[in-house]
């Protein structure tokens, strides 16, 4: 962003641009914009540095002073600000500046009161509030509205400006045009009329801008609060005054003496119509302390007897003070009847009522009052209908106004701010548009989803520093949704849609493991918000595919130290997700060297005495026993090898026996094989051609297109690219190709296919027989872990 420094006749002088080294660098910059008040400040500071330009009299960042005028282009408008407050120091220098001239900032404008009813642009000419400014009114939404205002005290021009603005309830806008040389164009105020539900006020109804949750706002906060509902209101206002000449004479005198203490005592006396007299003395005195601190101290003595005393305390750029003492009270009189005060009220004006836009009557007006009768439904003032006949809710409001009109007006206004709950809203994040521009914001973090239509009331924006960037909002809406059933049901759709899948891993035997030992199963769940869906998938390590199950085994023998596992999930041959797992695998460290041997022990206790050792009678018979029951050893011996041979005789005849009978059934399993395989071929063929001479009673062109059956669990589509057959959560499938291809699918990978005669896959299982040629390889029957091969002639 370029920053333009003028003079103070708003000539050129120079430039702080960041984008270029050769010139002026700024940070630390916030421009903040209001709508209420339609004017707008800028801070930066600027690093004291030199430049080519500089000389050695002049340097740039001088031109940076009180004085001085800064501008800059933002969305194709000119920003002019005046600079109001300089900080400077031995490296930096600090700017504070406001869009508007010393006339509208400073000079103050004095009480007034008007006589007729005028228009917004008779009360500036009156109150000469855009003369001196070089201000002239642009757009004015309210030039045929008139009010008849009073001023009491003195305040800024642009402080009344805007309470002008308030009483003819309007929002305004300052412009600011620059010529080419930089000097002022134009300088205008738009007024609006203020925003409700037929005006927009100032900015755009921006329809092109949609605020959501989580791209363009960080959070909504949204509070429902019916504290202060209410549903029936009976305004009041004062009644119009009609002024008489009093045909008396009145007069009034004073007189005003200068103490030797410095303070003053001003003596007045009142002579009414009636020829009484009233006094009052008024004693003022001022004190300065040594602070600069100035305390005005005035009593005054009134005729009935009452004295009172007021202190201000006021120091020179500093607030005041004042302070209201009593120190006598007024002399008490006998009470008199005083007659009612008579009030305004919309009795006397005629029938009234507002519908909604559902045809709902939502105001009406009976008597004296105001009612709001769906308020009154929603929220009776007592626990339920029947409780009892009155449900209404009634406050009473005195406003200041003496047209009937009016009067019903405001309490309209009054009753429709606080007939229903006060929904306020808090929005987090920044969007750049600009000052009273209406959005709307789009949150699914609610049930139903909110909508929300809300205006940009605050910025505050930051060129050097995009992330501090906020903008606040303000009129919060909140907007019904106008779909119809069908329309909003593929909505509802477009929107699960659009959820992200993620992928859950959880295992039974956690992620790390010691010393090669162990093992876990890794088992993944695919979700979509909350709902848990099918698919299939796949499981790589290092770029290599390991497995398509659903689960998957990691052996702690497979880990080197780490291992970085992808499991992906797959859908219609698509891949919607992956997540890694990261494993370990820790090891003990090398067994260390053999240590030093320790000291010898202590020895032993000494242990019992044990049995005799001589063998007594019954001990030697049970050594005979034991040795006669012992066979002989050379005839057991003769025993054992006549066994062996006649064992191996037998063995030798049953399996010559039983290899003849199994080479017989061998034979005659091969012939039925090939017999049915033959018929089953010849069967397949002839289908074929019965198939594809028939012709079909519904034809179907499709062109590009593809047709599709879904099932319970499975699926079938046909297009230009073949017939494929699978499971509906992608896990598996078959193409059946028009060029005799045929190909299986497992999570997307292409795991077998036969063409061209030939049948090729990666990894099979033939559970009988496979058969090349005239041999044939097959399990062997008597040893499952034994493979023959048999010539077959």
């Amino acid at each position: 962003m370029l920053l333009t420094i003028h003079d103070a006749n708003l000539q050129k002088v120079a430039f702080v641009d960041n984008s270029k080294q050769n010139t002026l660098n700024y940070y630390n910059d916030t421009w903040s914009r209001d709508m209420p008040t339609g004017s707008s400040t800028f801070e930066f500071t600027v690093f004291k540095k030199a430049i080519q330009s500089d000389t050695a009299s002049s340097k740039a960042y001088q031109h940076l002073n009180e004085r001085a005028w800064v501008s800059f282009r933002h969305n194709g408008r000119t920003y002019l600000f005046n600079v109001m407050s300089v900080e400077e120091n031995e490296q930096t220098i600090k700017c504070y500046c406001e869009n508007l001239n010393l006339e509208l900032i400073n000079e103050l404008v004095n009480p007034y009161k008007a006589t007729r009813a005028m228009t917004f642009s008779e009360y500036c000419k009156e109150m000469a509030l855009l003369n001196y400014a070089h201000l002239t009114i642009g757009i004015n939404e309210i030039s045929d509205q008139q009010r008849v205002i009073e001023w009491t005290t003195q305040e800024t021009k642009l402080a009344r400006l805007l309470n002008l603005a308030k009483q003819f309830n309007a929002e305004i806008e300052f412009d600011t045009q620059l010529k080419a040389d930089s000097t002022i164009k134009k300088f205008t105020v738009n007024i609006y009329h203020e925003h409700d539900d037929t005006h927009q006020g100032v900015g755009r109804i921006r329809n092109d801008v949609v605020l959501k949750y989580g791209k363009n706002i960080s959070s909504i906060t949204r509070k429902v609060d019916k504290t202060g509902i209410f549903n029936t209101i009976r305004p009041t206002g004062k009644m119009p005054t009609v002024e008489v000449e009093d045909s008396g004479e009145r007069h009034l005198s004073s007189q005003r003496v200068k103490n030797a203490d410095g303070s003053i005592t001003e003596t007045i006396i009142r002579t009414a119509p009636d020829g009484t007299k009233s006094k009052t003395i008024v004693h003022t005195k001022v004190t300065k302390l040594a602070d600069k601190t100035r305390i005005t101290t005035t009593t005054t003595t009134r005729s009935d007897g009452s004295i009172e005393q007021t202190v201000t305390t006021s120091k020179k750029g500093g607030p005041s003070n004042t302070e209201r003492r009593i120190i006598k009270p007024p002399k008490k009189k006998e009470k008199e009847n005083e007659p009612e005060k008579e009030v305004l009220t919309i009795e006397n004006l005629g029938d009234w009522s507002i519908k909604n836009e559902r045809g709902e009557l939502e105001f009406y007006q009976r008597g004296q009052q105001l009612y709001a009768p769906l308020s009154m439904q929603l929220y009776p003032s007592t626990f339920t209908s029947a409780t009892a006949e009155d449900q209404w809710t009634r406050r009473d409001f005195d406003f200041d106004t003496d047209e009937p009109n009016e009067l019903r007006r405001l309490a309209y206004l009054k009753l429709k701010q606080h007939c229903y709950p006060a929904i306020t809203y808090e929005v987090d994040g920044f969007v750049d548009v600009e000052i009273g521009d209406t959005v709307q914001i789009y949150d699914d973090g609610f049930s139903p989803a909110l909508i929300v239509k809300a205006r940009v009331t605050e910025q505050k924006i930051s060129f050097t520093n995009p992330a501090s960037n906020k903008t606040t909002f303000a009129n919060f809406k909140a907007l019904e949704s106008k779909l119809s059933d069908g329309i909003q049901a593929a909505f509802e759709r477009l929107f699960e849609a659009s959820k992200p899948y993620t992928i859950k891993l959880a295992t039974d035997n956690g992620v790390a493991f010691k010393n090669g030992q162990g093992q876990t199963i890794v088992t993944p769940t695919l979700m979509r918000g909350n709902k848990v869906i099918n698919s299939g998938w796949r499981w790589v390590v290092d770029g290599e595919i390991k497995a398509t199950s659903p689960s998957h085994i990691v052996r702690a023998s497979d880990v080197n130290q780490k291992m970085v596992l992808t499991v992906s999930a797959w859908i219609d041959n698509k891949e919607v997700a992956s997540e890694q797992l990261t494993l370990i695998n820790a090891s003990d460290g090398l067994q260390g060297q053999k240590g030093d041997a320790g000291p010898k022990g202590d020895p032993g206790p000494k242990g019992d005495k044990g049995d005799k050792g001589a063998i007594d009678e019954t001990q030697l018979k049970e050594i005979k026993t034991s040795i006669d029951s012992k066979a002989d050893q050379g005839l057991t011996q003769q025993q054992l090898n006549a066994l062996n041979e006649k064992a191996g005789i037998i063995q030798a005849e049953l399996e010559a026996k039983a290899s003849a009978d199994i080479l017989d059934n061998w034979i005659k399993a091969y012939k039925d094989f090939v017999n049915a395989n033959e018929t089953a071929r010849a069967q397949a063929e002839k289908d074929l051609i019965s198939a594809s001479q028939r012709v079909s009673s519904i034809a179907k062109d499709l062109g590009e297109l593809s047709d599709r059956w879904n099932f319970i669990d499975t699926y079938m589509s046909s297009s230009n690219e073949g017939l494929v057959i699978g499971k509906n959560d992608g896990s598996s499938s078959m193409l059946f190709s028009p060029n005799g291809r045929i190909s299986m699918f497992s999570a997307g990978v292409e795991v077998m296919y036969i063409s061209q005669g030939v049948i090729h896959i990666e990894n099979g299982i033939f559970s009988k027989t496979i058969q090349i040629g005239r041999f044939r390889e097959e399990q062997y029957h008597l040893n499952n872990d034994m493979n023959v091969i048999r010539y077959v002639g």
